[in-house]
């Protein structure tokens, strides 16, 4: 877009033409939408937009430029949504995987408690049976 303002826009201020101000309004519409939805687009992108290429010209580009197709575009907007879609989703497992490896820790401490406990009470059971056991013999 800045290409198409310097050789569209002349050093005293004026447009070279009147249509070429209404193509960079247009640009600056199309830019700012894309903004305020998220949407990634190039300045090449908005030019084949507005200035709409035929036949293998692109009108400010020259013959030559391969324009994007407008079912391109969609393809790559749509590509884009699912990118952002995928990340979210990624966190929301990492989140989760997170929340289950604390679970797994926590159990993992309640379990070494425990078995610590029975085998403390496996040992004084049998001091009191080997005590018990000295007890008789005498």
């Amino acid at each position: 877009m800045k290409i198409y303002f310097e050789t569209h826009h002349k050093s005293n201020g004026t447009w070279s033409h009147p249509k070429a101000r209404e193509n960079y309004e247009q640009m600056n519409v199309i830019w700012a939408k894309a903004l305020e939805d998220g949407i990634k687009i190039t300045g090449r992108q908005i030019l084949e937009k507005v200035l709409k290429p035929k036949s293998g010209y692109v009108c400010g580009l020259g013959y030559g430029v391969k324009p994007n197709k407008s079912r391109a575009l969609e393809l790559e907007a749509l590509l884009e949504t699912e990118k952002i879609e995928s990340e979210k989703r990624n966190g929301e497992l990492i989140d989760q995987i997170q929340s289950q490896q604390a679970k797994i820790d926590n159990l993992q401490d309640s379990y070494d408690q425990l078995k610590f406990l029975i085998d403390e009470l496996r040992r004084e059971r049998g001091d009191s049976e080997n005590a018990s056991v000295s007890l008789h013999e005498d």
